[in-house]
Order: C-alpha cells, then sequence, then structure tokens
C-alpha cells in the first residue's frame, strides 16, 4: 500500500467554543484538495486524543487518511490535554483533570460533528458522509471513541476494582485515571449519560482505539454494547494500560461481529515510551537499529488504520485483503513484530489473564 495517498489536503484550524457548555474547543480540520471534482460520497474520521496530548499528536495517520480522501476533524480536549498537564505541573490547576472530561471528551466528539453537518451544505455540496463516520483515539482518547461507539460505564464493576487492594490500584496507572469517574458516581446527571449510552453518537460507525483505557470502567457489560465495526491497538510492553487487563479481555468482551485486535511486541504506550524503553532493555546489536525500525513500524501501523477505515468507512471492499491476519503479520519488522488476532476463545486465556479475571470475580 502506498505511504501516501492521491490527493493533496490543507489543514484548517477552527477556533470553536459550544456555549451550551462554555467550553472552547480548537480544532484541526483536514480537507482533500479535490480541485472542483468532489466525490459522490466523502468519508469523515474524527480524532481524540490522550490525556497530556494534544489534536497534533496523531498528525501522521490524520494527514496519511486525509492524502487518501478522507475529511478529518480533531477537536482538542481542553480539560485533559499537553496545556492542562503542564499547568498542573505549575500549579495553576489542583488536579489531573476534572472527572467530568469523562462526559465531555465525548460531547467534544460529536460537536465537532455538528459542525460538520452545517458546514456540509455550504462547503462540501452535501457529498460528506456523515451517517458512516470513523472515530480514532489513543489512550483516553481510546477510552472516549469507544463511549462514542456505544460503550457504557459499568460504575458497580469500577468500584469493586477500585475498592481492591491498595499497592495493586497505586501501581496500575491506568486503573488510577478510570478510578477518577467514581467522583461523579452520586451526581444523577452524569451518571445517566454514562450508563445509559446517551453518549453514543449514532453517525460514529467504525472505531480504532490505540491503547485504550477500558478494563474497569467499561469491563464486560459496558463493551458488549458495542455494535460498530472495533479495531484495539495494543503495545505487548505497555506499562500504561497493559495489553492483558486493557486490551485483551477488552475484545474478548466485545460483541461486535466485525472486531480485530492488533497487537505488537516490544512496543509500549506510545512512540517516545516504546523508543527509551527499547534502548534499556533491548540488546545493544539490536537497539542501534531500532529507531529506523520503530519509523518502519509506525508507517506500517498507520496502514493497518487506514486499511479498517477504508473498509469499515469508506466502504471500499477491496481494502479487506490488508486486514488478512497472514497480511498484517507479514508488516512486521524486528524487533516490533505484529499479531491480528480476529477471535481469541476464553478458554484460551492464559494462567496470567485467568489471574486478572479471578481476583476481580473473588
Amino acid at each position: 500500500m502506498p505511504e501516501q495517498g492521491a490527493f493533496q489536503f490543507t489543514k484548517q484550524t477552527l477556533d470553536l467554543r459550544d456555549e451550551e457548555r462554555d467550553r472552547a474547543i480548537p480544532t484541526d480540520l483536514y480537507v482533500p484538495t479535490f480541485n472542483g471534482n468532489l466525490p459522490p460520497s466523502i468519508p469523515v474520521v474524527v480524532y481524540s486524543h490522550g490525556y497530556g496530548e494534544t489534536r497534533a499528536t496523531a498528525s501522521p495517520y490524520l494527514e496519511l487518511l486525509a492524502s487518501y480522501g478522507f475529511v478529518v476533524i480533531a477537536p482538542e480536549h481542553i480539560g485533559s490535554n499537553y496545556q492542562y498537564q503542564q499547568d498542573l505541573l505549575t500549579g495553576f490547576v489542583d488536579n489531573s483533570f476534572a472527572a467530568t472530561e469523562f462526559v465531555d471528551r465525548s460531547l467534544d466528539l460529536s460537536f465537532v460533528l455538528n459542525v460538520l453537518e452545517q458546514k456540509n451544505a455550504t462547503e462540501f455540496g452535501d457529498r460528506l458522509n456523515l451517517q458512516q463516520v470513523g472515530a480514532i483515539g489513543h489512550s483516553f482518547g481510546g477510552y472516549t471513541v469507544l463511549m462514542a461507539g456505544g460503550a457504557t460505564v459499568d460504575f458497580e464493576k469500577l468500584q469493586g476494582r477500585c475498592e481492591s487492594d491498595f499497592l495493586v490500584r497505586s501501581l496500575d496507572v491506568a486503573l488510577l485515571l478510570q478510578c477518577r469517574a467514581l467522583e461523579l458516581k452520586d451526581n444523577p446527571v452524569y451518571v445517566d449519560l454514562l450508563t445509559s449510552g446517551q453518549l453514543r453518537d449514532p453517525r460514529i460507525q467504525a472505531v480504532v482505539a490505540a491503547n485504550p483505557v477500558t478494563g474497569a470502567i467499561l469491563g464486560e457489560q459496558g463493551l458488549s454494547q458495542i455494535d460498530v465495526p472495533v479495531i484495539l491497538f495494543s503495545g505487548a510492553s505497555d506499562p500504561v494500560t497493559p495489553l492483558v487487563p486493557e486490551q485483551l479481555r477488552a475484545f474478548n468482551w466485545l460483541t461486535t461481529a466485525d472486531k480485530y485486535l492488533l497487537i505488537a511486541d516490544n512496543t509500549a504506550h506510545d512512540a517516545g515510551i516504546t523508543e527509551i524503553a527499547d534502548r534499556v532493555l533491548l540488546p545493544s546489536n539490536i537497539d542501534a537499529e531500532a529507531g529506523e525500525d520503530l519509523a518502519a513500524f509506525l508507517t506500517h501501523l498507520r496502514s493497518v488504520g487506514l486499511a479498517f477505515m477504508q473498509v469499515h468507512v469508506a466502504n471500499q471492499a477491496e481494502y479487506k485483503n490488508y486486514l488478512q491476519p497472514s497480511y498484517v503479520e507479514s508488516l512486521s519488522v524486528e524487533p516490533f513484530n505484529f499479531s491480528l488476532i480476529r477471535d481469541f476463545p476464553t478458554e484460551d486465556l492464559d494462567p496470567l489473564t485467568r489471574f486478572y479475571r479471578d481476583r476481580e470475580e473473588g
């Protein structure tokens, strides 16, 4: 698959504000240059960044999508972005993020899609396909897009996990983040939004969730509500959102017919952490080439995400070949080997997975 598509594109910055929530939503909009030849249907993707990140964090992936003819909209979640994290470090704010971010982030996605609805007639000749939008999210953004895709919060399960062994909770960064949602459990408005499916946006019909936080806050009950295609990306060496409790079990809990789990060996929560970890952990003869190999790995990772969007958002069936496990595994670049899983029977769970399951059920 070519590393770039045939389209040039522009990136616009939109200074948006949701007056109803009194919330600024600075947004980037990537628009392919169609040169007056608008296709009958233009596919649309919305992106949600992770905690402490920005709307530009995944710009190489978003630019790739735009070069293949997708209109991509990327809002900034101002209550949990890089600037908010810096404000915490300098003392301007006194909490890592407001618990209301568990609601506001999904509402941000719906808000910017509403903006595209308005622009559709005036700027796109009503060609934007806003009934079949793809959603991409990383980490906290992975949770965000899963919620927008139909997941719900399981407060009972979450409380049980958060009241478990203190040492385990203290060492589990993903669980610490998820436990913050319990601050909303006594607010009936937020509880209703999080548990009733109201945060689902029916325009979102496919989800890419990279290293998402899911295990405690969504659980089996919440993830089984999703009925759209989902691909989960996971780093096998991710210390922040570990593979077993956060993605492998989430994959099993998904009941949607089209689900994928892409696992990459020797990769962590993001490219920066992966690069640092590999310098420390890999043998020197492998580490010497790891930087170049990591760049190739990221290129292949984005191509898998592109193929998923082509099939499930742009309705380009010919890209299904790029989602075959054998093909994806052929993209492996040592030491970053790929495995694409379509089915993982519960009875095949390894002892570590059973340990996590039994700890919560017992």
